[in-house]
């Protein structure tokens, strides 16, 4: 949950989708570095070069995550990631899995203003972060997530898993768990069919 009182998408901060977000720009570099694992091929996609995010979408190549088709997003981490370690900040991993979170709701269908227009919507209600690895200035992070577990009533979550894509390995896992609300009271509310047929789980790779 995010603060006090009723909860609602907005003050969540973390829906179970949105639009992605990021600073600074790409300096033209190829998207594999020299050296990378050649086992590890992530799927070509398009890339704004006035966003550090590449938008992969529903990876259909064969590819080390835990389930056959994650949503994948490319990120470059980028001087307004780092801390004082020298390093992403934790925070700007949940910033990541927000971001990731709200594009893959969007093309699955469901925006804000589908929660809207259904009165019902999903907000955080327990989180589960592990941070693996440190990511530098300027490594490239491929960012993953998918519904895990949907009870088709009330909960859902969502996991993420970030891999650095020069080496494969992962840097980043979590989960969110997520219930439905009813979006003038901000009490639970059951999910409606939109979300039973969106939301659906993940089928294992």
């Amino acid at each position: 949950m995010s603060g006090q009182g009723r909860l609602t998408p907005e003050r969540s901060g973390l829906a179970a989708g949105g639009a992605a977000q990021a600073a600074s720009k790409r300096n033209g570099r190829p998207f594999r570095k020299e050296g990378q694992n050649p086992a590890y091929r992530p799927p070509d996609a398009f890339f704004s070069p006035a966003l550090r995010i590449k938008t992969v979408g529903m990876n259909t190549a064969p590819n080390p995550w835990p389930v056959a088709k994650p949503f994948l997003q490319r990120r470059v981490a980028g001087a307004a990631d780092i801390d004082g370690f020298n390093h992403v900040n934790n925070a700007r991993y949940i910033d990541w899995a927000n971001e990731i979170a709200w594009a893959h709701s969007d093309a699955l269908g469901l925006t804000m203003e589908d929660y809207r227009r259904l009165g019902v919507g999903c907000v955080v209600w327990r989180h589960e972060f592990d941070y693996v690895a440190p990511v530098m200035l300027g490594d490239e992070i491929d960012v993953a997530t998918w519904i895990a577990e949907n009870d088709n009533r009330v909960r859902l979550i969502r996991a993420y898993e970030m891999r650095n894509a020069a080496t494969g390995k992962p840097v980043f896992r979590g989960r969110t768990t997520f219930v439905s609300i009813d979006m003038k009271s901000g009490k639970p509310a059951r999910m409606p069919k939109d979300f039973i047929n969106a939301y659906e789980p993940a089928e294992r790779a």
